[in-house]
């Protein structure tokens, strides 16, 4: 058939058809997953192109765009991040990865309102979804909501995620906690 397409351009169509219909969707999940393979590794930029030749096989690939959002959002690079996670999230509004991926994405813009949002909104699609309680709870400690950061974590807890339990402690006593970190400030409050 290669052959065929070298000989005449006629054939070109049909092929690149019957590749889209057959072959595509697996070639970006092919890619895909080398992409994955490359972030746990910490090679970003292989994994980026990784998944934007997934994107490229596979344009409504919102496992891909919310991938390589995630990506973006360790480099820092968060404009990138959040045009991804939007992306995907238009292609497939159920998809909680997406979601909790823009979560995280506005916690590093201290965009405190749109992170928690898409948090709770990750929690929606999937109430199991240890990482996003996680998430949230960093949402309510930012906003010095400590008992409800307290009551995520024990979510995650409870869902069998990690949780450091020196955090859960001083969540359960964020006052002596302050005193713990930083003497200066708890002194400088009680006078």
């Amino acid at each position: 058939m290669i052959y065929a397409i070298r000989k005449t351009s006629a054939c070109l169509p049909l092929f690149l058809i019957v590749l889209t219909c057959c072959g595509c969707g697996k070639i970006a999940e092919n890619r895909a997953h080398k992409g994955v393979e490359f972030a746990r590794k910490g090679m970003h930029e292989q994994a980026i192109k990784e998944f934007s030749k997934a994107i490229y096989f596979k344009p409504d690939y919102a496992l891909a765009y919310s991938n390589r959002g995630i990506i973006y959002g360790m480099k820092g690079e968060l404009k990138l991040a959040l045009i991804d996670f939007d992306k995907a999230v238009a292609i497939d509004p159920k998809y909680p990865d997406a979601y909790y991926g823009r979560g995280l994405a506005y916690v590093k813009q201290n965009n405190i309102n749109s992170a928690m949002n898409n948090f709770n909104k990750a929690i929606e699609l999937n109430p199991k979804y240890a990482d996003a309680y996680r998430g949230r709870s960093l949402v309510y400690f930012l906003k010095q909501d400590y008992p409800t950061a307290l009551k995520d974590l024990e979510k995650v807890k409870e869902l069998g995620g990690p949780v450091d339990s020196s955090l859960i402690e001083a969540l359960k006593n964020p006052s002596a906690h302050i005193m713990e970190v930083a003497p200066e400030a708890g002194a400088q409050q009680a006078q």
